[in-house]
């Protein structure tokens, strides 16, 4: 999945790329129950920015579950959430990568689960339908597991 909206902490001119390997595997687990989600590294709307995570469930979510992938993106607590201004706002655009990208956006707004964090996390917000799950071999997005 990657975002062309936000950039990783460590490469500030780049869009934040998430590669997740043995998605086959990952995608087991969650249907049997064992690990039913998927947690990015911690990215940055820019430096000094909102401290952001995309959450992936490979088996769905709620209306979701056995038949798409669901992604949220939330909002963490960071190290300069007293210098922005609260709630965060920005939409982003969650892209997956594959022979041909997927594009879905995931618009925030003013939702309670987008204010300053009193936790590590708010909840996330996001799509249980994000994509299919039968499509995802013949799309192309699942190359050697990956």
């Amino acid at each position: 999945l990657e975002t062309n909206n936000f950039i990783a902490r460590k490469h500030p001119t780049a869009p934040f790329i998430w590669k997740i390997t043995e998605f086959a595997e990952k995608l087991q687990r969650a249907k049997d129950g064992t690990q039913r989600i998927l947690d990015s590294p911690p990215i940055y709307s820019w430096e000094n920015g909102y401290k952001l995570g995309i959450r992936l469930y490979p088996n769905g979510d709620g209306n979701a579950t056995g038949t798409h992938i669901s992604v949220f993106i939330r909002v963490g607590r960071g190290d300069y959430d007293e210098l922005l201004t609260w709630p965060f706002k920005q939409n982003m655009i969650l892209t997956m990568k594959g022979q041909e990208d997927y594009r879905n956006p995931i618009r925030t707004g003013n939702e309670p689960q987008m204010g300053r964090p009193t936790t590590d996390w708010n909840t996330a917000i996001g799509t249980p339908r994000f994509y299919p799950q039968q499509r995802l071999r013949g799309e192309g997005f699942l190359r050697e597991d990956n």
